[in-house]
Protein backbone atom coordinates (compact mmCIF):
# COMPACT_ATOMS: atom_id res chain seq x y z
CA UNK A 1 0.00 0.00 0.00
CA UNK A 2 1.34 3.46 -0.92
CA UNK A 3 2.43 5.64 2.00
CA UNK A 4 0.07 8.56 2.62
CA UNK A 5 1.23 12.08 3.34
CA UNK A 6 0.06 11.80 6.96
CA UNK A 7 1.94 8.52 7.43
CA UNK A 8 5.11 10.03 5.97
CA UNK A 9 4.81 13.02 8.32
CA UNK A 10 4.45 10.72 11.33
CA UNK A 11 7.49 8.71 10.30
CA UNK A 12 9.53 11.86 9.60
CA UNK A 13 8.52 13.31 12.95
CA UNK A 14 9.54 10.10 14.71
CA UNK A 15 12.87 9.94 12.90
CA UNK A 16 13.70 13.58 13.67
CA UNK A 17 12.85 13.05 17.35
CA UNK A 18 15.20 10.05 17.46
CA UNK A 19 17.97 12.10 15.83
CA UNK A 20 17.54 14.97 18.28
CA UNK A 21 17.53 12.60 21.22
CA UNK A 22 20.69 10.94 19.92
CA UNK A 23 22.23 14.38 19.48
CA UNK A 24 21.48 15.19 23.10
CA UNK A 25 23.11 11.91 24.19
CA UNK A 26 26.26 12.79 22.24
CA UNK A 27 26.20 16.29 23.73
CA UNK A 28 26.00 14.85 27.24
CA UNK A 29 29.00 12.65 26.39
CA UNK A 30 30.99 15.69 25.21
CA UNK A 31 30.97 14.58 21.55
CA UNK A 32 29.91 17.95 20.19
CA UNK A 33 30.85 17.30 16.57
CA UNK A 34 28.63 14.20 16.51
CA UNK A 35 25.85 16.16 18.19
CA UNK A 36 26.00 18.87 15.51
CA UNK A 37 25.89 16.31 12.69
CA UNK A 38 22.80 14.65 14.18
CA UNK A 39 21.05 18.00 14.68
CA UNK A 40 21.68 18.89 11.04
CA UNK A 41 20.12 15.60 9.94
CA UNK A 42 17.07 16.34 12.07
CA UNK A 43 16.92 19.84 10.63
CA UNK A 44 16.67 18.48 7.09
CA UNK A 45 13.64 16.39 8.08
CA UNK A 46 12.00 19.43 9.66
CA UNK A 47 12.63 21.43 6.47
CA UNK A 48 10.99 18.67 4.42
CA UNK A 49 7.93 18.88 6.66
CA UNK A 50 7.99 22.74 6.65
CA UNK A 51 7.92 22.66 10.45
CA UNK A 52 9.14 26.16 11.26
CA UNK A 53 9.12 25.82 15.07
CA UNK A 54 11.20 22.64 14.90
CA UNK A 55 13.59 24.27 12.43
CA UNK A 56 14.08 27.23 14.75
CA UNK A 57 14.81 24.90 17.68
CA UNK A 58 17.38 22.94 15.66
CA UNK A 59 19.13 26.10 14.48
CA UNK A 60 19.30 27.35 18.08
CA UNK A 61 20.83 24.07 19.26
CA UNK A 62 23.30 23.99 16.36
CA UNK A 63 24.35 27.54 17.23
CA UNK A 64 25.06 26.58 20.83
CA UNK A 65 27.04 23.49 19.83
CA UNK A 66 29.08 25.53 17.34
CA UNK A 67 29.78 28.03 20.13
CA UNK A 68 31.11 25.23 22.33
CA UNK A 69 33.27 24.05 19.44
CA UNK A 70 34.52 27.63 18.94
CA UNK A 71 33.14 27.54 15.40
CA UNK A 72 32.03 31.17 15.64
CA UNK A 73 31.04 31.66 11.98
CA UNK A 74 28.90 28.50 12.20
CA UNK A 75 27.32 29.69 15.43
CA UNK A 76 26.50 33.11 13.96
CA UNK A 77 24.89 31.57 10.88
CA UNK A 78 22.75 29.19 12.96
CA UNK A 79 21.57 31.88 15.38
CA UNK A 80 20.65 34.24 12.54
CA UNK A 81 18.52 31.48 11.01
CA UNK A 82 16.86 30.91 14.38
CA UNK A 83 16.17 34.65 14.72
CA UNK A 84 14.61 34.84 11.26
CA UNK A 85 12.26 31.95 12.01
CA UNK A 86 11.32 33.04 15.53
CA UNK A 87 10.59 36.62 14.50
CA UNK A 88 8.40 35.28 11.70
CA UNK A 89 6.51 33.16 14.24
CA UNK A 90 6.07 36.13 16.63
CA UNK A 91 7.99 34.15 19.24
CA UNK A 92 9.27 37.19 21.11
CA UNK A 93 10.95 35.36 23.95
CA UNK A 94 12.57 32.88 21.58
CA UNK A 95 13.83 35.69 19.34
CA UNK A 96 15.25 37.46 22.40
CA UNK A 97 17.14 34.30 23.38
CA UNK A 98 18.61 33.93 19.90
CA UNK A 99 19.66 37.60 19.74
CA UNK A 100 21.30 37.19 23.16
CA UNK A 101 23.21 34.12 22.03
CA UNK A 102 24.31 35.87 18.84
CA UNK A 103 25.65 38.70 20.99
CA UNK A 104 27.69 36.15 22.96
CA UNK A 105 29.27 34.96 19.72
CA UNK A 106 30.40 38.52 18.97
CA UNK A 107 31.74 38.85 22.53
CA UNK A 108 33.83 35.72 22.10
CA UNK A 109 35.60 37.19 19.07
CA UNK A 110 36.01 40.61 20.72
CA UNK A 111 33.45 42.50 18.60
CA UNK A 112 31.72 44.22 21.50
CA UNK A 113 30.09 47.00 19.50
CA UNK A 114 28.20 44.46 17.39
CA UNK A 115 27.45 42.46 20.55
CA UNK A 116 25.80 45.52 22.10
CA UNK A 117 23.62 45.98 19.03
CA UNK A 118 22.47 42.36 19.30
CA UNK A 119 21.78 42.75 23.04
CA UNK A 120 19.63 45.81 22.30
CA UNK A 121 17.55 43.67 19.94
CA UNK A 122 17.22 41.05 22.68
CA UNK A 123 16.08 43.67 25.20
CA UNK A 124 13.50 44.97 22.76
CA UNK A 125 11.86 41.56 22.43
CA UNK A 126 12.05 40.85 26.17
CA UNK A 127 10.27 44.09 27.02
CA UNK A 128 7.40 43.00 24.79
CA UNK A 129 6.84 39.84 26.79
CA UNK A 130 7.80 41.11 30.27
CA UNK A 131 10.48 38.45 30.90
CA UNK A 132 12.19 40.09 33.90
CA UNK A 133 14.59 37.24 34.69
CA UNK A 134 15.90 37.22 31.14
CA UNK A 135 16.20 41.01 31.22
CA UNK A 136 18.63 40.62 34.11
CA UNK A 137 20.74 38.20 32.06
CA UNK A 138 20.95 40.51 29.05
CA UNK A 139 21.71 43.61 31.14
CA UNK A 140 24.45 41.71 32.94
CA UNK A 141 26.00 40.60 29.67
CA UNK A 142 25.68 44.04 28.09
CA UNK A 143 27.65 45.48 31.01
CA UNK A 144 30.55 43.20 30.13
CA UNK A 145 30.77 44.57 26.58
CA UNK A 146 30.48 48.17 27.83
CA UNK A 147 33.34 47.46 30.22
CA UNK A 148 35.49 45.85 27.53
CA UNK A 149 35.34 48.99 25.35
CA UNK A 150 35.94 51.35 28.25
CA UNK A 151 32.34 52.53 28.79
CA UNK A 152 32.37 52.09 32.55
CA UNK A 153 29.45 54.37 33.38
CA UNK A 154 27.16 52.42 31.05
CA UNK A 155 28.48 49.17 32.51
CA UNK A 156 27.66 50.29 36.05
CA UNK A 157 24.12 51.29 35.02
CA UNK A 158 23.51 47.86 33.47
CA UNK A 159 24.89 46.05 36.51
CA UNK A 160 22.83 48.09 38.96
CA UNK A 161 19.62 47.38 37.07
CA UNK A 162 20.47 43.67 36.74
CA UNK A 163 21.24 43.41 40.47
CA UNK A 164 17.95 45.07 41.34
CA UNK A 165 15.97 42.67 39.14
CA UNK A 166 17.75 39.57 40.38
CA UNK A 167 17.46 40.43 44.07
CA UNK A 168 13.73 41.11 43.63
CA UNK A 169 13.24 37.76 41.87
CA UNK A 170 15.36 35.76 44.32
CA UNK A 171 17.47 34.58 41.37
CA UNK A 172 20.55 33.37 43.27
CA UNK A 173 22.43 32.11 40.22
CA UNK A 174 21.82 35.38 38.37
CA UNK A 175 22.66 37.39 41.48
CA UNK A 176 26.02 35.61 41.73
CA UNK A 177 26.75 36.46 38.08
CA UNK A 178 25.93 40.13 38.61
CA UNK A 179 28.04 40.30 41.77
CA UNK A 180 30.91 38.65 39.88
CA UNK A 181 30.81 41.29 37.17
CA UNK A 182 30.39 44.19 39.60
CA UNK A 183 33.52 42.92 41.32
CA UNK A 184 35.38 42.88 38.02
CA UNK A 185 34.32 46.48 37.36
CA UNK A 186 35.43 47.62 40.82
CA UNK A 187 38.82 45.99 40.22
CA UNK A 188 39.12 47.70 36.84
CA UNK A 189 38.89 51.15 38.44
CA UNK A 190 41.14 50.25 41.36
CA UNK A 191 38.48 49.85 44.08
CA UNK A 192 40.14 46.68 45.30
CA UNK A 193 38.52 46.43 48.74
CA UNK A 194 35.04 46.71 47.24
CA UNK A 195 36.01 44.25 44.50
CA UNK A 196 37.21 41.67 47.00
CA UNK A 197 34.06 41.94 49.11
CA UNK A 198 31.72 41.53 46.13
CA UNK A 199 33.73 38.73 44.51
CA UNK A 200 33.87 36.78 47.77
CA UNK A 201 30.07 37.06 48.03
CA UNK A 202 29.73 35.79 44.45
CA UNK A 203 32.18 32.97 45.21
CA UNK A 204 30.19 31.88 48.27
CA UNK A 205 26.92 31.89 46.33
CA UNK A 206 28.40 29.84 43.51
CA UNK A 207 29.99 27.41 45.94
CA UNK A 208 26.59 26.93 47.60
CA UNK A 209 24.99 26.38 44.17
CA UNK A 210 27.65 23.81 43.29
CA UNK A 211 28.14 24.96 39.69
CA UNK A 212 31.84 24.25 39.08
CA UNK A 213 32.37 26.24 35.82
CA UNK A 214 30.91 29.41 37.35
CA UNK A 215 32.84 28.86 40.58
CA UNK A 216 36.05 28.53 38.56
CA UNK A 217 35.36 31.83 36.77
CA UNK A 218 34.92 33.72 40.03
CA UNK A 219 37.98 32.05 41.56
CA UNK A 220 39.93 33.15 38.49
CA UNK A 221 38.83 36.74 39.05
CA UNK A 222 39.81 36.58 42.71
CA UNK A 223 43.24 35.38 41.59
CA UNK A 224 43.57 38.33 39.21
CA UNK A 225 42.55 40.70 42.01
CA UNK A 226 45.13 39.19 44.38
CA UNK A 227 47.77 39.62 41.69
CA UNK A 228 46.76 43.27 41.16
CA UNK A 229 47.23 43.83 44.90
CA UNK A 230 50.67 42.23 44.88
CA UNK A 231 49.58 39.10 46.79
CA UNK A 232 51.38 36.79 44.41
CA UNK A 233 51.43 33.61 46.49
CA UNK A 234 47.68 33.87 47.05
CA UNK A 235 47.13 34.58 43.34
CA UNK A 236 49.11 31.48 42.35
CA UNK A 237 47.03 29.41 44.77
CA UNK A 238 43.84 30.74 43.16
CA UNK A 239 45.07 29.92 39.66
CA UNK A 240 46.04 26.42 40.76
CA UNK A 241 42.54 25.94 42.20
CA UNK A 242 40.97 27.11 38.93
CA UNK A 243 43.07 24.62 36.99
CA UNK A 244 41.94 21.86 39.35
CA UNK A 245 38.26 22.86 39.01
CA UNK A 246 38.41 23.07 35.22
CA UNK A 247 40.26 19.84 34.47
CA UNK A 248 37.89 17.43 32.73
CA UNK A 249 35.06 19.97 32.27
CA UNK A 250 34.48 20.50 28.52
CA UNK A 251 32.84 23.92 28.92
CA UNK A 252 35.73 25.26 31.06
CA UNK A 253 38.40 25.31 28.35
CA UNK A 254 38.69 29.07 28.14
CA UNK A 255 38.86 29.64 31.90
CA UNK A 256 41.45 26.86 32.13
CA UNK A 257 43.51 28.58 29.42
CA UNK A 258 43.15 31.92 31.24
CA UNK A 259 44.35 30.42 34.54
CA UNK A 260 47.34 28.81 32.82
CA UNK A 261 48.11 32.08 31.04
CA UNK A 262 47.91 34.12 34.23
CA UNK A 263 50.02 31.58 36.09
CA UNK A 264 52.68 31.84 33.40
CA UNK A 265 52.51 35.63 33.31
CA UNK A 266 52.86 35.90 37.07
CA UNK A 267 55.82 33.51 37.15
CA UNK A 268 57.54 35.54 34.42
CA UNK A 269 56.98 38.70 36.46
CA UNK A 270 58.59 36.95 39.46
CA UNK A 271 61.71 36.18 37.42
CA UNK A 272 60.85 32.54 36.63
CA UNK A 273 60.26 32.54 32.84
CA UNK A 274 61.52 28.98 32.34
CA UNK A 275 58.97 27.72 34.86
CA UNK A 276 56.30 29.84 33.17
CA UNK A 277 56.76 28.44 29.65
CA UNK A 278 54.95 25.06 30.10
CA UNK A 279 51.85 26.83 31.45
CA UNK A 280 51.84 29.31 28.56
CA UNK A 281 52.48 26.67 25.91
CA UNK A 282 49.60 24.57 27.25
CA UNK A 283 47.31 27.62 27.23
CA UNK A 284 48.21 28.26 23.59
CA UNK A 285 47.51 24.60 22.72
CA UNK A 286 44.06 24.82 24.32
CA UNK A 287 43.17 27.89 22.25
CA UNK A 288 44.96 27.29 18.97
CA UNK A 289 42.05 25.37 17.41
CA UNK A 290 39.82 28.45 17.66
CA UNK A 291 39.77 31.58 15.55
CA UNK A 292 41.96 34.40 16.81
CA UNK A 293 40.28 35.88 19.88
CA UNK A 294 41.36 38.26 22.66
CA UNK A 295 42.15 35.27 24.87
CA UNK A 296 44.72 34.00 22.39
CA UNK A 297 46.28 37.46 22.29
CA UNK A 298 46.76 37.35 26.10
CA UNK A 299 48.64 34.08 25.75
CA UNK A 300 50.83 35.44 22.93
CA UNK A 301 51.50 38.56 25.01
CA UNK A 302 52.71 36.58 28.01
CA UNK A 303 54.66 34.16 25.82
CA UNK A 304 56.42 37.16 24.31
CA UNK A 305 57.41 38.51 27.72
CA UNK A 306 58.61 35.07 28.89
CA UNK A 307 60.75 34.57 25.78
CA UNK A 308 62.26 38.05 26.05
CA UNK A 309 63.03 37.42 29.73
CA UNK A 310 64.95 34.29 28.65
CA UNK A 311 66.97 36.30 26.16
CA UNK A 312 65.07 35.16 23.08
CA UNK A 313 64.20 38.71 22.03
CA UNK A 314 63.36 38.08 18.38
CA UNK A 315 60.85 35.30 19.07
CA UNK A 316 59.46 37.35 21.92
CA UNK A 317 58.80 40.29 19.62
CA UNK A 318 57.11 37.98 17.11
CA UNK A 319 54.73 36.80 19.85
CA UNK A 320 54.04 40.38 20.96
CA UNK A 321 53.39 41.39 17.34
CA UNK A 322 50.90 38.52 17.05
CA UNK A 323 49.14 39.75 20.18
CA UNK A 324 49.09 43.29 18.75
CA UNK A 325 47.59 42.13 15.45
CA UNK A 326 44.82 40.14 17.16
CA UNK A 327 43.99 43.00 19.55
CA UNK A 328 43.80 45.51 16.70
CA UNK A 329 41.59 43.23 14.63
CA UNK A 330 39.28 42.55 17.58
CA UNK A 331 39.24 46.17 18.77
CA UNK A 332 40.60 45.07 22.16
CA UNK A 333 42.12 48.43 23.03
CA UNK A 334 42.23 47.72 26.79
CA UNK A 335 45.03 45.21 26.28
CA UNK A 336 46.51 46.73 23.12
CA UNK A 337 47.97 49.56 25.18
CA UNK A 338 49.87 47.10 27.38
CA UNK A 339 51.19 45.23 24.35
CA UNK A 340 52.40 48.42 22.66
CA UNK A 341 54.13 49.50 25.88
CA UNK A 342 55.89 46.15 26.24
CA UNK A 343 57.12 46.29 22.63
CA UNK A 344 58.30 49.86 23.16
CA UNK A 345 60.39 48.88 26.19
CA UNK A 346 62.16 46.19 24.16
CA UNK A 347 62.78 48.55 21.24
CA UNK A 348 64.16 51.19 23.61
CA UNK A 349 66.55 48.67 25.15
CA UNK A 350 67.76 47.88 21.62
CA UNK A 351 68.31 51.58 20.89
CA UNK A 352 65.57 51.69 18.24
CA UNK A 353 64.19 55.01 19.47
CA UNK A 354 62.20 56.03 16.38
CA UNK A 355 60.17 52.82 16.50
CA UNK A 356 59.88 53.17 20.27
CA UNK A 357 58.33 56.63 20.05
CA UNK A 358 55.76 55.50 17.48
CA UNK A 359 54.65 52.65 19.74
CA UNK A 360 54.55 54.88 22.82
CA UNK A 361 52.43 57.55 21.15
CA UNK A 362 49.94 54.85 20.09
CA UNK A 363 49.87 53.51 23.66
CA UNK A 364 49.47 57.04 25.06
CA UNK A 365 46.41 57.67 22.89
CA UNK A 366 44.75 54.51 24.22
CA UNK A 367 45.64 55.29 27.83
CA UNK A 368 44.12 58.77 27.51
CA UNK A 369 40.92 57.33 26.02
CA UNK A 370 40.55 54.81 28.84
CA UNK A 371 41.68 57.06 31.67
CA UNK A 372 44.57 54.75 32.61
CA UNK A 373 46.57 57.41 34.42
CA UNK A 374 49.37 55.30 35.93
CA UNK A 375 50.03 53.67 32.57
CA UNK A 376 50.11 57.15 30.99
CA UNK A 377 52.73 58.28 33.54
CA UNK A 378 54.85 55.24 32.69
CA UNK A 379 54.56 56.02 28.96
CA UNK A 380 55.42 59.70 29.39
CA UNK A 381 58.55 58.75 31.34
CA UNK A 382 59.60 56.34 28.60
CA UNK A 383 59.11 59.08 26.01
CA UNK A 384 61.26 61.37 28.13
CA UNK A 385 63.96 58.70 28.28
CA UNK A 386 63.87 58.24 24.49
CA UNK A 387 64.20 61.97 23.85
CA UNK A 388 67.05 62.25 26.36
CA UNK A 389 68.96 59.36 24.75
CA UNK A 390 68.60 61.08 21.37
CA UNK A 391 69.97 64.36 22.75
CA UNK A 392 66.65 66.24 22.77
CA UNK A 393 66.91 67.59 26.31
CA UNK A 394 64.10 70.15 26.08
CA UNK A 395 61.56 67.64 24.71
CA UNK A 396 62.70 65.07 27.29
CA UNK A 397 62.12 67.51 30.14
CA UNK A 398 58.68 68.38 28.79
CA UNK A 399 57.57 64.74 28.89
CA UNK A 400 59.11 64.14 32.32
CA UNK A 401 57.48 67.25 33.78
CA UNK A 402 54.08 66.20 32.42
CA UNK A 403 54.59 62.76 33.98
CA UNK A 404 55.50 64.18 37.39
CA UNK A 405 52.57 66.64 37.36
CA UNK A 406 50.15 63.83 36.57
CA UNK A 407 51.76 61.64 39.23
CA UNK A 408 51.25 64.39 41.82
CA UNK A 409 47.62 64.78 40.80
CA UNK A 410 47.01 61.02 41.09
CA UNK A 411 48.67 60.97 44.52
CA UNK A 412 46.34 63.69 45.74
CA UNK A 413 43.29 61.84 44.36
CA UNK A 414 44.23 58.45 45.78
CA UNK A 415 45.05 59.90 49.19
CA UNK A 416 41.45 61.13 49.33
CA UNK A 417 40.05 57.72 48.50
CA UNK A 418 39.77 57.87 44.69
CA UNK A 419 41.66 54.71 43.73
CA UNK A 420 43.31 54.30 40.34
CA UNK A 421 43.80 51.16 38.24
CA UNK A 422 47.43 50.21 37.64
CA UNK A 423 48.22 48.08 34.57
CA UNK A 424 51.35 49.39 32.83
CA UNK A 425 53.08 46.89 30.61
CA UNK A 426 51.59 43.63 31.82
CA UNK A 427 47.99 42.88 32.65
CA UNK A 428 46.55 39.55 33.78
CA UNK A 429 44.40 37.78 31.19
CA UNK A 430 40.71 38.49 31.68
CA UNK A 431 37.73 35.97 31.86
CA UNK A 432 35.09 37.24 29.83
CA UNK A 433 32.42 37.35 28.11
CA UNK A 434 32.14 35.97 30.67
CA UNK A 435 30.26 33.57 30.09
CA UNK A 436 33.84 33.59 29.66
CA UNK A 437 35.40 36.66 28.19
CA UNK A 438 33.72 38.73 30.66
CA UNK A 439 30.27 37.73 31.22
CA UNK A 440 29.25 34.73 33.23
CA UNK A 441 25.55 34.34 33.53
Amino acid sequence: MAETSDTADVRSNRDSAILEESSNDRFQAGAYQDAVALQKQALLLHVDRSSLCDQARCHQTIGYLCLLLRDYPGAEQAYRQAIRLKEGLDDHRGAAASWGRLAEVHQHVGDHQTALQAFEQSLSFLRRCGALKDLGVVLNNMAVSHREIGQRDQAIQCHERALEIRRDLGDHEGLAASLHNVGVLHADIGNYDSARKVLEEAHQLREDLGHMPSLASTKLRIGILREQQGEHAEALACYERVISLCEGLPDCTEDLAAALCNMGGLLTGRGEPARAMPFLERARTLLEASVETPRLSYVEFNLGLAKIAQGNVQEGLVALSTAQRIQQRCGDIRHLGATLSAMAVVEAQRGEFAGTETLLHQALEIQERLGEHDAKIHTLRLLGYCKKEQGHAEAAQRYLTEAENLSLLIHLRTSSGDAVDVRNARAPAATTASSRVGKIR
